[in-house]
């Protein structure tokens, strides 16, 4: 986590658990995708069965993304956002 947000040792220990074990989620995400990406050139050498095996296994690490928190606007902060961002807006 370190390496891939660029944060210290000590602010990755002061941050909450919570928060920690949902960034490490989102880095295996995001290296199961880069991986994807660039999976088409090697499976050319490697070839077929080896492929499929890899390419669920990144499927598997990249799952789907969770909602951790749903947060719900009260009626005045849609009356401000729509102040705020026009009548014609979704809020």
């Amino acid at each position: 986590m370190m390496r891939f947000y660029g944060m210290s040792f000590a602010a990755v220990r002061r941050m909450p658990i919570r928060a920690f074990w949902l960034l490490n989620d989102m880095i295996e995400r995001v290296r199961a995708e880069e991986v994807l990406e660039i999976l088409p050139a090697h499976s050319v050498a490697m070839g077929g069965e080896h492929v499929k095996r890899i390419v669920k296994g990144l499927h598997t690490r990249l799952g789907r993304p969770q909602i951790v928190e749903t947060v719900t606007m009260s009626d005045e902060d849609i009356r401000k956002a729509r102040r705020l961002f026009g009548a014609g807006g979704s809020v």
